[in-house]
């Protein structure tokens, strides 16, 4: 499964690490809002709603990374691309 491919390839890492897929909206916003948690969002290109959760992130002031296919270098501002 995926989340068993991400286990195996962050097993060295020394942050911890959490897949939030399966925790209800509200919650799972409140948790990356957390005041200083230097928690970041990774989507990857392949994930479904992609644009809308980088809209959610970008309404919540949640960083995040993507990539910059299909539309979603778009929704960026220019002058944010490369940050």
């Amino acid at each position: 499964s995926s989340e068993e491919y991400i286990e195996m390839r962050t097993s060295s890492w020394s942050n911890d690490w959490k897949i939030l897929s399966s925790m209800p909206y509200e919650e799972t916003i409140s948790y990356l809002q957390e005041m200083n948690s230097g928690r970041l969002v990774v989507m990857p290109y392949n994930s479904e709603g992609n644009n809308q959760n980088i809209i959610t992130c970008l309404r919540a002031h949640i960083p995040f990374i993507a990539s910059n296919l299909k539309g979603i270098k778009e929704l960026i501002n220019k002058e944010d691309h490369e940050r």
